[in-house]
């Protein structure tokens, strides 16, 4: 996913890779979704599937921990247009490859006498491939008699069904306890969810808000129970929804919301919600985002989880899906990963819907920081207001100037005047910058940074970094001296209560004589002195800028490059008859900044 945002150097707490995406390649027993690169093929009603589509999701990074896959049921397939994708390590191989309508595909058996364990829970398939019609169910943990191998990376089994090796071990796996905490309370997930009294949360973005009650006025009809209401934004999210990758703006992202709301964690999830409610499509942080948004508006104590899923070619790989708490006990839901099974098969399993957290320890790593990770959803709370305001100036008014020492030909000179040659140069005064910051409104000491950019050659000065600015200070000024008159930028950058960022970039300029004007005087007049011959007179007249510490003039003709004798204002050529120049004067004035005219002229 490529997202466009400007950096800034301020430490964040909390950084997703939402910004990067990741693929799941799908095979008959793993877990699947949509893809990044896409090429669509059409197959007719009675074609055998052949060839499945991989998802990419983007989520936050954590421990890659290489694990088996992901444990999926599902049921025969109905033929219907596919996304096809490339086929990585763990797809099958060539000849698994998509088959005209009237040819059964083919295979090459080589015998074999094994013993294995099913690794996930899984379909036997009547074929050597993906797509074939499902039989019966495989356990986790049972032991199987394979009788051949497959050139398409398939077990035959004793009753002549076939399952893919990915899903096989020479080992048992081990079995694992779930946690004491995730045991689920009496009955049913449905029957517990509809003793939950709902407490609707809205995002307080009108916008946002506006377009979920249009939704839920469509599926949420009265005298539904929870369960049902549950069901129908489940249902509503995946028959409306298409994965695909978008552009993020990441400064749109981090400043939606009608107000700054109180966790960034709050704003991603509007923003993501939002996006693919409105247009229909995006990646698995929008759909997470979305369930949560419409599930919260029900009342349901729902939220966003990155971490990692069961990759079909072995280990796991970046994702973002559901957990909702109902009583004590979490439950998952995966509307990405179930709307791609949805779209292979025709209809929705609900293998994703409502299953106790890590009940299938091998499908999802959760982070680490799972509990702080839902403490950063506040509600969609706002923050308190806080306005943020910066003047910067430069200039003739408000320049603070001192004398410096003037550097000439990597020789340093003394605090006078000095002449060199036939230039006389005047010791300069630089300017100091000066910045000053105020905040208006606000209850909390927030984090800025203020940062100085020389134009000419993009070296930065840090005035504050990474520092408190205390509310009750209201005010701080800095100040920078220049090393040289020029032209720089300003910006400055703070993050209030709400980690809600307030930007601002100013160019300045700090020159105090920008106002210079002058025309030149071009024509034919012999000199001859004690330095140089000259047939050509140049004379600059000007106004402002003070005293004039330096003027050179170049004549620029076809043949050649004529430079001139002069003094403070005007100059000597030699040029040749019938020849056309480009009369070019440089002035530098006193406060150093370099003003160029020219005039072309023909010498006759």
């Amino acid at each position: 996913m490529i997202i466009y945002y400007h950096m800034t150097q301020m430490k964040r707490c909390k950084i997703y890779s939402a910004l990067m995406s990741v693929c799941i390649l799908l095979t008959s027993c793993s877990s699947g979704g949509g893809s990044s690169y896409e090429t669509k093929s059409e197959a007719s009603s009675n074609a055998a599937v052949t060839s499945v589509s991989s998802v990419t999701v983007t989520t936050a990074p954590v421990t890659t921990v290489p694990v088996t896959t992901a444990q999926v049921t599902t049921a025969p397939e109905t033929t219907k247009s596919i996304t096809t994708v490339k086929p990585e390590t763990a797809a099958p191989s060539a000849s698994a490859t998509a088959t005209a309508a009237t040819e059964k595909p083919k295979w090459i058996e080589n015998k074999a006498d094994e013993t294995l364990y099913v690794t996930v829970d899984c379909y036997e398939r009547t074929g050597a491939y993906i797509g074939a019609p499902a039989g019966s169910i495989l356990k986790r943990g049972s032991k199987i008699a394979v009788t051949a191998t497959t050139d398409t990376d398939y077990y035959k089994l004793k009753n002549g069904r076939y399952i893919h090796k990915d899903y096989t071990s020479r080992t048992k796996p081990a079995e694992t306890a779930q946690p004491a905490s995730n045991v689920p309370a009496a009955g049913s997930f449905e029957e517990e969810v509809n003793k939950v009294t709902l407490k609707p949360v809205r995002t307080n973005t009108k916008k946002l808000d506006d377009l979920v009650d249009r939704i839920l006025a469509k599926i949420i009809t009265k005298g539904m129970t929870n369960s049902q209401k549950l069901k129908a934004i489940y249902d509503y999210i995946i028959a409306n929804s298409s994965y695909e990758m978008r552009i993020i703006d990441y400064d749109e992202m981090m400043t939606f919301g009608d107000n700054a709301y109180l966790s960034d964690e709050d704003a991603i999830t509007a923003y993501y919600a939002y996006l693919i409610l409105s247009d229909g499509y995006g990646v698995c942080d929008n759909y997470s985002s979305a369930f949560t948004v419409l599930a919260r508006a029900v009342g349901f104590d729902c939220y966003s989880i990155g971490g990692n899923v069961a990759y079909s070619g072995g280990g796991y790989t970046g994702h973002k899906w559901n957990n909702i708490k109902v009583g004590n006990t979490w439950y998952e839901f995966d509307t990405q990963i179930e709307d791609k099974y949805n779209e292979l098969n025709g209809y929705t399993s609900y293998f994703y819907y409502g299953k106790v957290r890590n009940s299938n320890p091998t499908l999802y790593i959760y982070p680490e920081n799972l509990d702080e990770v839902i403490g950063w959803y506040k509600g969609f709370r706002f923050a308190d207001p806080m306005k943020c305001v910066a003047d910067i100036t430069v200039g003739d008014k408000n320049l603070k100037l001192r004398y410096e020492q003037k550097k000439s030909n990597l020789e340093i000179w003394g605090n006078a005047d000095y002449t060199d040659d036939y230039i006389k140069y005047e010791n300069k005064k630089l300017p100091t910058l000066t910045v000053k910051l105020s905040i208006s409104e606000g209850t909390a000491p927030f984090d800025y940074e203020v940062i100085v950019s020389h134009e000419k050659d993009g070296t930065q000065t840090y005035l504050m970094d990474e520092t408190k600015f205390s509310v009750k200070d209201k005010s701080a000024t800095f100040s920078l001296k220049l090393p040289e008159y020029g032209e720089y930028t300003v910006e400055y950058r703070m993050r209030d209560s709400s980690s809600r960022e307030i930007f601002k970039m100013a160019s300045v300029s700090a020159y105090d004589n920008s106002a210079l004007k002058g025309e030149l005087t071009v024509k034919k007049e012999t000199r001859k002195d004690r330095l140089d011959y000259g047939n050509t007179y140049v004379k600059l007249n000007y106004t402002g800028g003070g005293k004039v510490n330096c003027f050179d003039c170049i004549a620029y003709g076809d043949e050649e490059t004529a430079y001139g004798v002069f003094g403070n204002d005007e100059c000597w050529f030699n040029l040749k008859k019938g020849k056309k120049y480009l009369i070019v004067a440089s002035i530098t004035d006193s406060k150093g900044k370099v003003h160029d005219f020219s005039k072309e002229f023909t010498y006759k």
